[in-house]
């Protein structure tokens, strides 16, 4: 007996198949979530020729209901699908970032556009998108079943690109009498460069005598003539 191709995380139109379902005849069948929010069931043969790619929504319903059509639609909904699309497509070039380190997104926003755009509003400008504020939980709304079963918060924000850029994992905290900041703003309290800083740590100081050097007056003044000289060279 032949064996039924698997679809699971396989994109088709607006279509995203998520499990298989008990074949109808000889027909194989797929449970996929579509991009409206719909949940629906398609012969696997519909979606692989490209018959099937919606729930049947079709673009003039998604004007309808979200007023943001396909060839119109808003930053915002971009920003949604792409979110919902990296944490459950395992094709997606952000997969292994989120979905494949368990980035979720709950129920309330992954299934209903007009939930997310509810909860978030729009976009403060066009240099805002989506960050999580604890870059280590999900994409949540905080108040629906979902997120009340599994003791999810708010999670979510729209930030510039140098807010999101201080959230990111890789970014190195440091602390001092209790204060916690990156390395690129201590950087920048210190009016010193990352890389000075570095050299300080790798070579066995501890950031607290690093600190209390950099914001000695002796350091402050031979850093101010240092810098009086360049403007006269300039």
């Amino acid at each position: 007996m032949k064996t039924a191709e698997n679809l699971a995380q396989r994109i088709y139109g607006d279509l995203l198949a998520l499990r298989k379902e008990p074949n109808r005849g000889n027909v194989s069948r797929w449970l996929c979530w579509c991009y409206c929010g719909n949940i629906t069931i398609a012969d696997a043969y519909k979606l692989k020729t490209g018959h099937t790619k919606s729930c049947g929504c079709y673009r003039n319903k998604f004007r309808s209901t979200h007023g943001e059509a396909s060839k119109n639609r808003t930053p915002e909904y971009g920003v949604w699908a792409a979110m919902v699309k990296r944490c459950r497509n395992e094709t997606d070039p952000a997969y292994e970032d989120y979905g494949g380190r368990g980035i979720a997104v709950c129920q309330e926003w992954e299934h209903h556009y007009e939930n997310f755009i509810r909860d978030m509003g729009r976009r403060p400008s066009d240099k805002h998108s989506i960050d999580r504020i604890d870059n280590d939980n999900n994409y949540s709304c905080g108040h629906c079943e979902d997120c009340m079963n599994k003791g999810w918060t708010f999670n979510c924000r729209w930030a510039t690109p140098l807010v999101q850029h201080r959230n990111k994992r890789r970014n190195r905290w440091l602390e001092y009498n209790g204060f916690r900041m990156v390395l690129t703003d201590w950087a920048i309290k210190l009016d010193v460069t990352s890389g000075t800083i570095l050299r300080h740590l790798k070579g066995g100081e501890k950031f607290e005598d690093i600190v209390e050097y950099f914001q000695t007056d002796k350091f402050k003044n031979m850093a101010s003539r240092g810098k009086n000289k360049n403007r006269k060279k300039l």
